[in-house]
C-alpha cells in the first residue's frame, strides 16, 4: 500500500506486505525488504535499505546508504559513518 503524495523514484524495489504512509520522498536505488512498515513525511536518501520487519516512524531523514536494522521512531535523523579497513594484501 502506497500512500497519498509519496514520491517514488527509479530503481526503488517494495518487498511483499510493505506499507507507505502518505507524503514520503523515496530516492533512486532505495530497497525496502518484506513487511517494512514506513510511517508519514520521512526522507530516505539514496540506495537506504531496511531489512524485513522494520517500521519507520514519521517525519525522519534516512541519510544515504544507510540499512535500517532497527526500528526508527519519529523526528530522527539516521546517519552512520562506517569506519573502513583496508587490507594490503602482497602478491
Amino acid at each position: 500500500r502506497i500512500g497519498d503524495f509519496t514520491l517514488i523514484n527509479s530503481r526503488c524495489s517494495l518487498g511483499h506486505d510493505t506499507h507507505l504512509g502518505k507524503y514520503n520522498f523515496i530516492s533512486p536505488n532505495v530497497c525496502f525488504s518484506g513487511f517494512t512498515t514506513i510511517g508519514d513525511e520521512n526522507l530516505f536518501g539514496i540506495n537506504s535499505a531496511t531489512i524485513p520487519l522494520i517500521k519507520v516512524g514519521n517525519r525522519n531523514k534516512i541519510a544515504a546508504g544507510m540499512v535500517l536494522d532497527k526500528n526508527v521512531n519519529d523526528d530522527s535523523v539516521v546517519f552512520h559513518r562506517f569506519k573502513e579497513k583496508v587490507m594490503a594484501i602482497p602478491k
